[in-house]
C-alpha cells in the first residue's frame, strides 16, 4: 500500500485526490452504460451450423447498444440451419452446391434473434447438399 501512495504522491502530488479520480471512473462507467440504451447499427458475426460445419455470415444489425454488446459477447452458439426453410440457389459448375437466398437467410436469422433487426447480410456460404435431403 506503502508503494502506492508513494508512487501517486510522485506522479500527481496533491493536485488529485483518490475520491476524485474514483468518483471520475463511476461517472465514466455510468456515463457509457447509459449510452447502451440507445439505438445503433453495426456489423455482428453470425454462426450458422449445418451438418457439422460452421459458416459465419456477416450481417448488418439495428438494436440497442445493450443487445449488441451482449450479442457481440455472448452469443458464441451456432444457430443451426433447417434448409428447408430458406430457398436455396444452385451454385454454377458446382454439381451438389447450393448457397442460401440472401433475402430467405436474413429472414432466417432474424426469426432466431428477437432482440437485432438483421438489416442485410453479406455473403452467404456455399453448402454441399446431397440428393437424399
Amino acid at each position: 500500500m506503502n508503494k502506492i501512495k508513494e508512487f501517486w504522491t510522485k506522479a500527481f502530488g496533491a493536485r488529485l485526490s483518490p475520491a476524485f479520480l474514483v468518483l471520475l471512473a463511476l461517472s465514466a462507467l455510468m456515463w457509457y452504460l447509459s449510452k447502451l440504451d440507445y439505438t445503433y447499427t453495426a456489423e455482428v458475426p453470425v454462426a450458422i451450423r449445418y451438418e457439422g460445419d460452421t459458416y459465419r455470415v456477416m450481417c448488418m444489425a439495428e438494436g440497442t447498444g445493450r443487445h449488441i454488446v451482449g450479442y457481440r459477447w455472448f452469443a458464441h452458439r451456432a444457430l443451426p440451419l433447417d434448409i428447408s426453410k430458406v430457398e436455396l440457389l444452385p451454385v454454377e459448375g458446382k454439381d451438389g452446391f447450393y448457397s442460401i437466398e440472401p433475402t430467405s437467410l436474413q429472414n432466417y436469422i432474424s426469426m432466431h434473434n428477437a432482440e437485432l433487426r438483421i438489416i442485410s447480410i453479406g455473403t452467404t456460404p456455399e453448402l454441399r447438399i446431397e440428393d437424399n435431403h
